[in-house]
C-alpha cells in the first residue's frame, strides 16, 4: 500500500480510543454528511466544536503537524 508523505506524518486516532487535550486545536474528521471532511476542531472536555465555535460530531482526530524551520534571510 502507497502512503503519501503527509499520510506517513499523521495518524488519525478514533475518538473511541483517545481524545486530545481540553481546548487544543487539532485536526478532525467529520464523515457524516459532509463534502470537506477535515477541519479544525477541538474538544472542550465535554463536546467537539469546529474552530469557528459549532458543535461538530467527530469520529477521528489527529494533531497539526509541526510547521517547517524558519529559514533566515528568506
Amino acid at each position: 500500500m502507497h502512503l503519501d508523505p503527509l499520510q506517513r506524518l499523521l495518524r488519525w486516532i478514533p475518538v473511541e480510543e483517545s481524545l486530545p487535550d481540553a481546548d487544543q486545536t487539532v485536526l478532525t474528521y467529520l464523515p457524516i454528511d459532509s463534502d470537506e471532511p477535515v477541519w479544525p476542531g477541538y474538544w472542550d472536555g465535554e463536546r467537539w466544536f469546529s474552530a469557528e465555535g459549532f458543535e461538530i460530531v467527530v469520529t477521528h482526530w489527529t494533531e497539526f503537524p509541526e510547521p517547517p524551520e524558519a529559514r533566515h534571510g528568506a
